[in-house]
């Protein structure tokens, strides 16, 4: 089936959007205003909106992932720009939320060959896509994608939820299973699993699969993200390939598909990103992905929080460089 034969559309994000979600001030350089004269041809960054939550829906989640790139928007449009970050606004995949959970399961497949056909179009081997929106389903064509420039492709995964459920039906909580399976992915790591919601068959393909993992609750008593984090970095071969993925669902009262109130402080996750981002070389994609506001009150919470990641992996990211 070609892209346009698909249930979905993309739209690229064009001036008139991005000047409706921000407010210019004298004396000042908003990002939205500095994105604007980034081309995508000399962007090191492109920010691609995924506006779904079939894959969420399809696992029995909570819905509002559907909401997540028009929240975040306008929050971080609104920041002041750093000039020393290239960062083009591509575009907006949307999808149709209307149907019930067993046609969103048989969507969830196709929504994966859509993603996979816009990154192939737009997104070039030395750029970074930083994906906000959408359900954890969208991790398997990002690293489709990432597998083809990079045969030693890792992941690792800040979450409560392995997400490595069984394969005969694609869902959200199914994409490290697919990516294992097929070989595409090398190495998978998931800090902070919630051990409540661990079951044997998931430690079981870890085994199989020889994936790392750390539990949420040996933290509460005293153990280090930052050191569990440089241990797995320095696991990692010379120069390995590492696709970073945070699930919101691990922040603690984040409006999120499976949302929680226990799990990390949000400036944890931000010193963890940070920290990703400015030792690690080669990051193929950065995938920010469940979260769900469903209210005004929801959308400052996300909204804000996602303009943080953003700025801190880029800003760090970017400042490595020149180090």
């Amino acid at each position: 089936m070609s892209i346009n034969q698909l249930p979905f559309s993309f739209k690229r994000m064009d001036a008139s959007t991005i000047e409706e979600n921000f407010s210019s001030r004298s004396g000042e350089l908003k990002m939205g205003e500095y994105c604007s004269s980034i081309t995508l041809e000399e962007a090191d960054f492109v920010i691609i909106g995924i506006s779904e939550s079939i894959g969420p829906k399809a696992n029995f989640g909570r819905q509002g992932a559907e909401n997540t790139f028009r929240t975040f928007l306008p929050y971080f449009l609104s920041t002041q720009a750093n000039s020393n970050l290239k960062i083009h606004m591509l575009g907006e995949i949307s999808i149709p939320n209307n149907s019930d959970t067993l046609s969103a399961q048989e969507l969830v497949p196709a929504l994966d060959e859509y993603v996979l056909s816009v990154l192939n179009e737009y997104i070039q081997p030395h750029q970074i896509p930083i994906v906000i929106g959408g359900g954890h389903n969208n991790a398997l064509p990002l690293i489709h994608w990432s597998a083809k420039f990079h045969s030693d492709l890792a992941v690792l995964n800040l979450d409560a939820h392995a997400d490595c459920r069984s394969t005969e039906v694609r869902h959200s909580g199914n994409s490290f299973s697919f990516a294992l399976e097929s070989g595409i992915l090398k190495k998978y790591a998931v800090l902070g699993l919630h051990e409540a919601y661990l079951n044997p068959s998931v430690l079981e393909f870890f085994q199989k699969y020889q994936c790392t993992y750390s539990l949420y609750e040996d933290y509460l008593d005293g153990r280090s993200l930052l050191s569990d984090l440089e241990l797995f970095m320095n696991s990692l071969e010379t120069n390995q390939t590492l696709g970073i993925e945070i699930d919101m669902d691990a922040i603690a009262n984040m409006p999120s598909s499976a949302q929680s109130p226990s799990g990390w402080r949000f400036d944890e996750v931000r010193t963890y990103l940070r920290k990703i981002a400015s030792s690690h070389q080669n990051i193929p994609y950065l995938h920010l992905t469940e979260a769900a506001p469903i209210n005004e009150s929801d959308d400052r919470i996300v909204g804000k929080a996602l303009a943080y990641l953003v700025i801190d992996f880029s800003t760090q990211y970017c400042l490595k460089r020149v180090r």
